[in-house]
């Protein structure tokens, strides 16, 4: 087993960006980076968009700066990980991966220097929406496609293909990253697969897969056809209370299609998740990647041109609801990893600081008789709380509106009591089992916008999510209408 000074040290496949990225690692040091905003956190790293500042200036804008703890990944055995991942990102030559600038080291840590992809998870848009279109699905399908593909001929098997791995540029090409549990032919470790179940095909959970890339890339195919299921439907076909339900789930392919699910994509999906990786569609017997490529859900899609194109429209129709990466004030950023994380925390701290300021301020004050008058409302709130069966779902506040809505994602629709508040809360509450199911996060208009579609159909949109709401009484309108009273109350302060 190697030791992480090897890790930082081991210069990989002698390729043009393993040549690259071997030059930039000797010529950089932690102390050149500047730290902005976490972007992502995993078992025993955090990822940071950050700059390489040399000589007082900059030399790379905007990277993803993967900050790994030594001591975690001596504790939790992973080196190996560490070292599949620098291997394969110094092998890979291709537009469709995040590309590995550098690395760095220092006592306790690891950097790995990275693409920064602005817009961040693919997993987060599909959250965000719901599901995407046929067009969305088949264009980012492709690319995966493609990007297997061109790994099986440089002798990987990626081994952990889903949403939360491919990342999305400004332009909203996709790019795929995380390569821990890659198997790399010619390397003398191959990690034990530690991922989520969701996407792991049967011969992986159950250990049971043999060979080299020739064979075991089917393991890729088969998560590309739970990818494309989850485009469509806006879920993983596979799903269970924990993971070890969902590994049964998956080794007995069991999983079922929700209605309107594209029959020419369920074809394909079909044909992808089958138990036995040699009678899954692209297997070496069934017609390799060749054969998935010619399957009529992909009629008419250019591969081979696909990273060049313009991807079809994924971003919702208001404007973004946070740029968070135009925020930072670069020119005020420290220099090296402990500054910066200082930094970061205080800003952090500082912001919740004024929020609950905010929020505390608002809740004291709303302009509504109701409020304004204590006799008045605690008449109100006896009244509700004998009367509304609801009333225990909502801490004490008194109802503004209530009504029946469908919460869709993707192709599902649950049938929700949504509860308006003074506070300002948005409970949704599950009306057949009378238990709270969640609550839509408040913000002012910045990070809070409401988009009516239809008379039953309309959107809010929040950080990092959409919730798509269907009133049957079709009354958008007025929800919209109330549901901004109360954020003009509790926000007014708000630009």
């Amino acid at each position: 087993c190697m030791t992480t000074n090897q890790v930082a040290s081991t210069n990989g496949a002698a390729s043009s960006p393993a040549a690259a990225a071997a030059a930039a690692s000797l010529r950089w040091n932690p102390n050149n980076l500047k730290l902005g905003r976490e972007v992502g956190e995993g078992t025993f790293s955090t990822v940071y968009m950050a700059q390489i500042v040399e000589n007082g200036s900059v030399v790379h804008n905007e990277v993803a700066v993967k900050v790994c703890d030594q001591s975690q990944i001596m504790r939790k055995k992973a080196v190996d990980v560490i070292m599949t991942e620098k291997e394969a990102l110094t092998r890979v030559d291709h537009k469709l991966f995040v590309r590995l600038i550098c690395t760095m080291k220092d006592k306790e840590r690891l950097y790995f220097v990275l693409t920064y992809c602005p817009r961040g998870e693919l997993l987060s848009w599909i959250r965000k929406l719901g599901n995407f279109s046929i067009e969305c699905a088949r264009f980012y399908c492709g690319e995966l496609l493609e990007a297997c593909e061109y790994l099986n001929s440089i002798g990987i098997v990626h081994r952990d293909v889903k949403p939360e791995n491919c990342y999305l540029m400004q332009d909203f090409q996709l790019k795929l990253g995380d390569f821990g549990s890659a198997f790399i032919t010619g390397f003398p470790k191959c990690p034990s697969y530690t991922g989520t179940p969701h996407y792991a095909a049967p011969e992986m959970l159950l250990q049971t897969a043999k060979g080299d890339h020739t064979v075991l890339y089917t393991m890729d195919l088969w998560a590309i056809g739970c990818c494309l299921f989850q485009f469509l439907s806006g879920r993983p076909p596979f799903r269970g209370r924990d993971d070890y339900s969902v590994m049964q789930q998956a080794v007995a392919v069991s999983y079922t299609f929700p209605d309107q699910f594209d029959p020419v994509a369920k074809d394909l999906v079909t044909n992808l998740l089958v138990k036995e990786a040699a009678d899954r569609l692209g297997s070496p017997s069934r017609g390799g990647f060749d054969a998935v490529k010619s399957h009529e859900f992909f009629t008419g899609l250019p591969f081979g041109q696909l990273v060049d194109m313009k991807p079809p429209e994924l971003a919702p129709n208001l404007p973004p609801v946070m740029e968070p990466d135009q925020e930072v004030d670069w020119a005020n950023v420290p220099l090296g990893y402990s500054q910066g994380v200082r930094q970061l925390l205080n800003a952090e701290l500082m912001a919740t600081g004024e929020q609950q300021k905010r929020l505390s301020a608002g809740s004291g004050g709303a302009p509504i008789d109701a409020q304004n008058k204590a006799s008045e409302t605690e008449r109100l709130r006896r009244e509700q709380e004998m009367q509304n069966p609801f009333h225990r779902f909502c801490r004490q506040q008194l109802i503004i509106r209530q009504g029946y809505l469908y919460k869709r994602r993707g192709l599902f629709a649950r049938k929700r009591m949504f509860l308006l508040t003074f506070g300002p809360h948005l409970f949704y509450v599950d009306a057949e089992k009378m238990e709270l199911k969640g609550e839509v996060p408040w913000s002012g208009p910045r990070f809070m916008q409401f988009e009516r579609r239809t008379g039953k159909l309309f959107y809010i949109h929040v950080v990092n999510r959409t919730y798509c709401l269907e009133d049957p009484a079709e009354q958008s309108d007025a929800w919209i209408e109330e549901l901004q009273r109360v954020q003009r109350m509790y926000f007014k302060d708000d630009p």
